[in-house]
């Protein structure tokens, strides 16, 4: 469950700091949902929002004791896809910046905490879940 929580915070730290010669600026993770506020735009934001919220359901139903099997290999396959869209989001920004004079991509707390999430959500297929 605490997997989950933390793939949905770190939705709303910063991720990255991008510094042009325009100035330095800090983009949350949400904030690749939208180009208004960023000049990187993916729809990843709303994967990892779900992904968050699975990540919770799941948490709650190894707590409960329900759906056992199926709630592990859930966490599994949700843990890791967090891991990847975030990693995947780095590997398509840091892309975007190396081919721009000038520009310069740095990651901030807030990009990790989702991974943090990610790992956190597919461990909990291996510990042990209370009995119904």
């Amino acid at each position: 469950m605490i997997g989950g929580v933390l793939t949905v915070i770190g939705l709303f730290i910063g991720w990255f700091e991008l510094t042009t010669p325009a100035g330095t600026q800090t983009i949350k993770g949400w904030d690749l949902a939208s180009s208004d506020t960023s000049p990187f735009s993916s729809n990843d934001p709303y994967l990892l929002l779900v992904l968050g919220l699975v990540g919770i359901a799941v948490g709650a139903a190894l707590f409960l004791g329900k759906f056992r099997t199926i709630a592990r290999v859930i966490a599994v396959v949700a843990g890791v896809a967090a891991i990847l869209v975030v990693l995947r989001d780095w590997m398509t920004a840091s892309d975007l910046v190396k081919d721009s004079a000038g520009w310069k991509l740095t990651q901030q707390v807030g990009f990790f905490v989702p991974i943090i999430g990610g790992v956190l959500t597919a461990v909990a297929a291996v510990l042990p879940a209370n009995k119904s």
